[in-house]
């Protein structure tokens, strides 16, 4: 009776662990979470590692401060600048901290935080473009003791890792995955795919995956299309103030909008997206006043040099995007005029 109970789990096993190996074990954030087969969208071609700079809560009198993502975690398109420019950069982090931002602008203008104030310090908040509402439209103020914390990072060369932490065998998984690929197959000139979208492209020489034909990306890159002209002039607003406040301080401040991966990439769709008040999110809030640079446009250039600005498995930068990003900051001017401080 007991090896008659324990037949189904043994039969699930026979199959979960040939399929494990068949479909690869997940690393990517996005094709792990949305259930696509790694087999087909992890790099086959290693991404070129960046030398990083270190980023602890030590560093003393840095010449940029950083709020920012999980975009800035990584240290790398930061240490491009500050390789560049002779600057000494130091980020904060705002994950776990409810995009909260407000209190920390207060305290840097205050020279709570051991900023030095002076014309030639820059505050930079960063974001990923899909939350920009969600964290500028109407910012909540966060209590008195909220804190933003430095993710250290070592120096040393980073780049993309193949490693997987997750377990190989989950028969749900697999059978989603299964299914989504019958679906790419059957409707191949359709976007497939619930929270994590796959949609076809135009060519197939942007990523070095397998599937290369093919883009992963998550539906919240979709919001964008649904912003209306009045939430971002009423964002733009919020920014000025923002500026405002830093620049009486004595302090610079740029607004780094990293675009979204479907953005970058819009333009090799297969299907056009449609037309949306939100194409240049950085050249609007420019309009309005507010110092946010131009990565846009030098992001989606970069993806004719270079594959896998992207990677290929998730919705954040590779080495290669990172290295694009930090030049394209120093090419827009950000940092003219700055003079690195004296330890």
């Amino acid at each position: 009776m007991f090896w008659f109970a324990l037949l189904p789990v043994l039969l699930a096993m026979l199959v979960a662990y040939p399929a494990s190996l068949y479909l690869g074990a997940p690393v990517g954030g996005i094709s792990r979470r949305g259930a696509w087969p790694e087999r087909d969208y992890i790099w086959q071609q290693e991404p070129q590692a960046i030398e990083v700079r270190e980023n602890s809560a030590a560093i003393p009198n840095p010449d940029i401060v950083v709020i920012g993502d999980s975009f800035s975690v990584p240290n790398a398109w930061q240490s491009v600048v500050s390789r560049g420019t002779g600057l000494r950069v130091k980020t904060y982090n705002y994950l776990n901290n409810h995009n909260c931002f407000l209190p920390w602008i207060e305290r840097i203008a205050a020279g709570l935080e051991g900023q030095a104030q002076g014309g030639s310090k820059l505050v930079v908040i960063e974001s990923i473009e899909h939350q920009f509402m969600e964290r500028f439209l109407e910012p909540e103020r966060c209590a008195a003791d909220s804190v933003f914390r430095v993710r250290p990072v070592g120096a040393g060369p980073w780049t993309w890792s193949r490693e997987s932490r997750y377990t190989q065998v989950d028969l749900a998984r697999q059978f989603q995955t299964l299914f989504h690929m019958w679906q790419v197959y059957a409707h191949p000139t359709q976007t497939a795919g619930e929270w994590v979208l796959n949609a076809p492209l135009k060519r197939a020489d942007l990523f070095s995956n397998r599937k290369s034909d093919r883009l992963l990306y998550i539906d919240l890159d979709e919001q964008r299309l649904r912003w209306t002209q009045a939430d971002m002039e009423q964002a733009a607003r919020v920014l000025k103030k923002v500026q405002d406040r830093l620049e009486a301080a004595g302090f610079r401040f740029a607004m780094l909008i990293v675009p979204d991966k479907l953005h970058v990439y819009e333009n090799e769709l297969l299907t056009p997206l449609p037309a949306h008040p939100a194409a240049d999110l950085a050249k609007s809030l420019r309009q309005a006043g507010v110092h946010a640079p131009d990565v846009l446009w030098p992001l989606k250039r970069a993806i004719y040099q270079s594959r896998d600005v992207y990677m290929p498995n998730d919705d954040h930068l590779g080495p290669a995007g990172q290295l694009a990003l930090g030049q394209a900051l120093i090419d827009a001017g950000v940092f003219q005029g700055m003079q690195a401080q004296t330890k």
